[in-house]
């Protein structure tokens, strides 16, 4: 007769549980909706060269008659028309062409190379052929020249008598937000035709 009640009490405590499952809690939910502007980059190659003035003016191009030992003023500053602050880096390569259009050397004798120009400090030369500006560069502000002048070197022969000379500048910017302390730490890069095949 004991076995009895224990038998019932142990269906009971089964059905307890298997109800205990099915408990409904109160809940609350609620959701708002925030607009968050992201920051953007985006900058400028401004050029100038000297005019017959003497005054350095804005060009798409920097042109002039480079000599042998002799220098074109001109400079190449980067502006940061974007919205936020931004690490920039540049790259500036040089081809000359002869009279039909077929590239000369960039080098004389012992690597010296044929058009030269002396960088800003505020410019620092990697590894990887960028120049690196030493700065972060606010909104609407815009950087240091890489260089003041381009020079032909004295040494240079006839071959390169009435040849034009291409200087192309190729410039980069990142974010410095959360991205380093200088522009060579910086991670993000845009991948420039070379590395990109």
């Amino acid at each position: 007769m004991e076995k009895k009640p224990i038998t019932l009490g142990i269906a009971l405590l089964a059905i307890m549980l298997a109800g205990s499952g099915s408990l409904a809690y109160f809940t609350s939910e609620k959701r708002t909706h925030n607009i968050i502007t992201s920051g953007g980059i985006d900058i400028e190659v401004i050029q100038k060269v000297e005019n017959n003035d003497g005054k350095l003016v804005t060009v798409p191009e920097i042109t002039g008659e480079l000599m042998p030992g002799v220098s074109i003023n001109g400079s190449v500053h980067v502006e940061n028309q974007g919205k936020s602050q931004a690490w920039i880096r540049l790259k500036a390569d040089v081809a000359i062409e002869d009279q039909e259009g077929n590239l000369l050397p960039e080098t004389i004798s012992k690597n010296i190379p044929v058009v030269s120009f002396a960088n800003d400090k505020d410019w620092k030369e990697g590894k990887d052929g960028f120049w690196y500006y030493q700065q972060p560069v606010d909104p609407k502000e815009e950087t240091n020249s890489l260089f003041e002048s381009l020079n032909m070197n004295p040494k240079v022969g006839n071959d390169y008598q009435n040849s034009v000379i291409n200087l192309n500048v190729h410039a980069q910017a990142v974010q410095t937000a959360n991205n380093g302390k200088s522009a060579e730490e910086a991670i993000g890069w845009p991948l420039v035709e070379e590395e990109a095949e």
